[in-house]
Formats: structure tokens, sequence, C-alpha cells
């Protein structure tokens, strides 16, 4: 017998929805701690004081790459804010190829000798880097975990065709029917956020997803091409 196009769009809001639930649910609750990194970093490293003259600081900040960054052909200072409490500077030395060196100081631009830990920066690249394995596979196996979260987005929506009327309906005691309910009511108020929060993520990295259709748009191959981002490690 044939399906309805109900029917196969049920199929796939289950198993799009369920193959990577775990992995999108580890993105959620990191991504959701992220918004707090920096306080939950200076949790951690209590060492770390406030910077009261945030332009004392700074100068002091150029003092030290003068002094340590000879070999440099250029140098990014970030100064502190009320949340981020010191200055943070990183360069990488010409005459090598690895990471980018960095230094965190007080306010009499001494580096900082806080306890090891990443502290909020873990949290933060954790939800799109995974931590665990290399940063490209990391972040092409979240993107298809964002879109196959946008597939079931959708399809929930056609397969619930009654979806604002369900809404309203929450029957207590009904066993697997009151979670269905509750699972409609849950999705149903946070819909917007979801659609939203799962699109700008994919959007966020769309120059690695569609290298390619850069490449035919404006003959520039912007997979061998250098695109720099840098946040300071915390």
């Amino acid at each position: 017998m044939k399906l309805r196009f109900r029917d196969s769009m049920n199929w796939l809001h289950t198993w799009s929805c369920v193959v990577l639930g775990c992995l999108l649910f580890a993105v959620f609750l990191t991504g959701t701690l992220a918004y707090f990194q920096y306080e939950i970093t200076h949790w951690m490293q209590p060492e770390v004081e406030q910077i009261q003259h945030k332009d004392k600081a700074i100068n002091q900040a150029q003092a030290y790459l003068n002094t340590h960054t000879e070999n440099a052909p250029r140098w990014t200072i970030v100064p502190p804010n009320e949340r981020f409490s010191p200055i943070v500077a990183y360069w990488r030395d010409k005459n090598t190829t690895g990471r980018f060196s960095v230094a965190r100081l007080d306010e009499q631009g001494n580096e900082i000798n806080s306890r090891a830990t990443r502290g909020g920066e873990f949290l933060y690249r954790f939800h799109f880097d995974l931590h665990y394995m290399p940063v490209f596979y990391a972040r092409w196996l979240v993107g298809i975990a964002a879109m196959l979260m946008l597939v079931g987005i959708i399809t929930g929506i056609v397969v619930h065709k009654k979806i604002f009327k369900d809404f309203f309906t929450l029957q207590f005691n009904k066993g697997a029917k009151s979670w269905l309910n509750s699972h409609t009511v849950c999705s149903v108020l946070a819909l917007p956020f979801h659609i939203m929060i799962t699109y700008t993520g994919i959007v966020t990295l769309m120059l690695m997803y569609f290298s390619w259709a850069m490449n035919m748009g404006d003959g520039i191959d912007v997979a061998s091409s250098r695109h720099l981002a840098i946040k300071p490690q915390l």
C-alpha cells in the first residue's frame, strides 16, 4: 500500500530527530551554558582579579608585546570589560607556522599564572567543535545534525495538522498520550526559537558548508584561501 504524504513525513520526522538527538542535546546544553562563559571562567579561576584602570592596562600590554614579541608581524590586544577581567594578547611568530601564542595579563602587564582550566571557553567551543575530534569533522557533524533538526521541525509541523489546536490539549495520567501531549505543547511553545536557533547555526558556518557555491560564483577557491577568526583562549 502506498504511503500518504503525511505518513512519510511522520517516518522522516521520527528518524531525523532520533538519530542525532543525543548530540543535539549536548550541543544545546553547552551552548546555553556558554552564554555565561566569562562568569564560569571567573568562578573556576578566582585568582584572576578585575582590572580597574583599562587605559593603564592596555599601555602595559603594549609594553609587554614590544618586549616579548619582536618577531611577530602583527599582534592583537583584547581589552577587558565588566565580564572579561584580564587583558588578552595574542600573536604569531613569523618564523613559525604553529598556533597563535596567547598571554593573559594583569593591570601591571604581568602574565597571570592561574590554574590550568579553560573554564567557560571549553563549553563555548564544545557546542560546535565537540572537543574530542578534529574541528573540521566536528563542525560538519554539528551542521548535519542541525540540518536534520530543521528537517524534523518542518516535518513535525506537517505531521501535526492540528498543531495549534493540540497545543491546548494536555491530558494527565493517560500514559503515552500524556507524553505526546507534553511533547506537542513544548514544541509549539518554543517553535520560533527552535527554527531560528537551528537556521542561524547553519548560516553561521555556511562558508564552510557551501564553499563550492562561492567558488562557482566568484571564481575564488574559498576552501584553500585563508580566513582568520580568532577568539582568545580563557
